[in-house]
């Protein structure tokens, strides 16, 4: 935690630190967003941090949309930041993550109009 304090600014530090509560030390991912949270509410430097896994995070069939999973892990995260008692001041960021989940699920709908109009 004393890391993240000295380095919120730096982005390079900050996914190095989200990339190892993600993949090893997923009980402090939680806190360590809050903390950062604290530390620094702009929008511009939040959305560089990769805040959500990159694929799956799993075995994946055919049929899975991968944007409905993407869009799954942005309302975790929002969840996680709407737990922050800042309030107003991370209105930016939680538009931010809310535009990241309309994306999603837009590009999923459309996935699965393609997978549908493919049977054809």
């Amino acid at each position: 935690m004393a890391y993240v304090r000295e380095n919120y600014n730096d982005t390079k530090s900050m996914n190095a630190v989200v990339d190892v509560t993600r993949h090893s030390m997923r009980n402090l991912f939680e806190p360590i967003l809050l903390l950062y949270l604290t530390l620094d509410q702009d929008e511009k430097r939040f959305s560089l941090i990769y805040w959500r896994r990159n694929g799956s995070g799993g075995l994946v069939t055919p049929d899975v949309i991968f944007a409905d999973i993407e869009a799954a892990k942005w309302q975790q995260i929002l969840a996680i930041v709407e737990k922050s008692h800042l309030g107003i001041e991370l209105y930016k960021i939680k538009a931010y993550i809310r535009r990241r989940i309309e994306d999603c699920i837009a590009s999923g709908k459309h996935e699965k109009q393609m997978r549908f109009l493919s049977r054809f």
